[in-house]
């Protein structure tokens, strides 16, 4: 569905079997940014989340914990898995704006991929990052004759985001009290249940 300032995607999944069907899903848009180089570029609302490293070699994941308060590239490849974050993660594209992606249902997790200067040639990976809407972790078990949904909501920011440092255009969305709300409203058993329909 297409909105004035942004977009909703919805995926469903139907098992029409008789055997419940496990799964992961993500939806990964590429958002184009300035120059992902740079440190204007930045994600924002993963502060305190523990995430799967999977950049450090193929086939090899770590888990580590978000301690700042923003992710930047710089170069370097980033393929992580952000477990049970908040509802809303940002991207500050560098321009001062900045895009809101949101797991608005059935979705518990945030991707965010940028394959570095060694992963695509002639600096094509300096235009985008992708911050997906995703369900990996801990994969979904649809039940037979369900139908799991999820929802994510991308929304850009332009004219909040105008005369403000990057990270305080969304400090109110952010800051830990919103973060932990976020994580309440939409625990992992909530968001699971919640996303099955009987068909």
């Amino acid at each position: 569905v297409l909105e004035e300032k942004g977009l909703i995607c919805k995926l469903s999944i139907a098992n029409p079997g008789e055997r419940t069907a496990p799964f992961t899903a993500a939806l990964h848009p590429y958002i184009s940014v300035l120059d992902a180089a740079e440190d204007t570029v930045n994600v924002v609302g993963l502060q305190g989340t523990t995430y799967f490293d999977k950049a450090i070699r193929p086939g090899k994941t770590r888990v580590r914990d978000m301690e700042a308060n923003k992710l930047t590239f710089g170069g370097e490849a980033v393929d992580a898995v952000f477990v049970d974050s908040a509802t809303k993660v940002g991207l500050n594209v560098g321009t001062g704006a900045s895009v809101v992606v949101s797991n608005l249902h059935g979705f518990s997790d945030h991707v965010v991929w940028n394959p570095g200067m060694r992963g695509i040639r002639y600096g094509l990976w300096q235009n985008f990052v992708c911050v997906e809407s995703a369900r990996v972790a801990r994969p979904i078990k649809l039940p037979p004759k369900h139908m799991w949904t999820g929802v994510m909501h991308i929304e850009v920011w332009d004219e909040e985001a105008k005369d403000v440092p990057m990270n305080d255009a969304f400090g109110h969305l952010f800051d830990s009290q919103s973060k932990k709300d976020c994580t309440s409203i939409n625990s992992t058993d909530d968001r699971e249940e919640n996303s099955y329909t009987q068909g």
